[in-house]
């Protein structure tokens, strides 16, 4: 990674999306440009969408995870 490169933040709502989440996150991960903190909220998922977010944010230095108490709505 270059450290010239400025941080740039993703950020990204997600609500009971279990099917399709890891590919969401993967697509950002795999980016040509690397230098990112990545912010996912969870909208109080009732599915395992929070647990494989969990399961990311475990694995990968820049994700940080957010909980919504209860479904907000984007």
């Amino acid at each position: 990674m270059d450290n010239k490169q400025p941080k740039i933040s993703v950020i990204m709502a997600t609500h009971n999306d279990e099917s399709t989440i890891s590919d969401s996150i993967e697509s950002i991960l795999n980016q040509t440009y690397q230098n990112i903190e990545f912010l996912i909220i969870d909208d109080y998922s009732t599915d395992e969408t929070l647990k494989i977010l969990k399961n990311f944010e475990t694995k990968t230095k820049n994700i940080k995870i957010f909980e919504n108490p209860n479904n907000v709505g984007l």
